[in-house]
Order: C-alpha cells, then structure tokens, then sequence
C-alpha cells in the first residue's frame, strides 16, 4: 500500500501540480538544511499535510493519469545494444527481482543464483556485484550464501 500510495504522490506532484518537482526538490533540501519535517512540509508544498491528501484522494478519483515522454536522441537509440539473454544472465535477473522484492522470496532468489552458477561459473561475480551474497560451494553442491 505504501509504495502505491508513494508512487500515486510522486506520480501527481511530477504530472499535475505546477511546480511539483521543484517542490519535492525544496522539500528535500529544507529537511537536509535541518528544517523540521511538519515546517519544510508547509513550506515546499505550501499547504497542510490534510490539504495534500485531499488533492491526492481528489486525483484518485479521476482516473485519468497524464504522462511524460522523453524522445530519446537517434544517437542513443542506435548504440543501444540489443542482445538475446542467456539462460544464466536469464536466472540472475529473475533472482534480483526476487531478492528484492516486497516479499522475502530469498530461497526462491537462492534457487535462481544456484542453477545460474551450475550453468555458468562466470556468473558469480555478476552476483556478488548485486550485493546478493558471495556464491560458495558447499558439500551439498553450488549455493548462493548471505
């Protein structure tokens, strides 16, 4: 709920209110300066807490979500590299997003990493750079530690 609610806000002061991003900047910056929270609210946002959620809830209601887009330069667009996955790199990502997740999937994510490496030994760096613990081999075969 809150990382719906999260991107709800943040999608609405970017799209709908004017100025909302230097708004969110100001916020930031008020509460690095050591602003009270509750002050730096007032003052970057310019209304109460309770007025805010009301224009949140209002904009709730409209089911009409406006959009950004961002044309991409024909520079970046031709040195984008497009490339089949292999099975391994394949593993590795669905095991990210299950480490990752809201959800403690870590045997699940743990499951992932060990048959990439069974694949693949040249994926344990790969999952070392993730910050998803050191693969390691143990007596019962390839495992992915914390």
């Amino acid at each position: 709920m809150f990382s719906a609610q999260s991107w709800l806000l943040t999608h609405m002061l970017l799209t709908e209110r004017p100025g909302g991003r230097a708004q969110i900047e100001s916020y930031a910056g008020l509460l690095s300066d050591g602003v009270d929270r509750d002050a730096a609210f007032v003052e970057a946002f310019g209304s109460s807490y309770e007025e805010l959620d009301a224009e949140l809830k209002k904009y709730l209601r409209s089911k009409s979500f406006h959009y950004s887009v961002f044309p991409l330069s024909r520079e970046i667009v031709a040195s984008t590299e497009i490339r089949e996955m292999s099975r391994a790199e394949a593993l590795v990502q669905l095991g990210d997003l299950l480490a990752n997740g809201l959800e403690d999937r870590s045997e699940f994510a743990e499951e992932h990493f060990s048959t990439a490496l069974a694949i693949d030994s040249a994926m344990e760096p790969v999952i070392e750079d993730l910050g998803l613990g050191a693969a390691t081999t143990s007596a019962g075969g390839t495992t992915c530690a914390d």
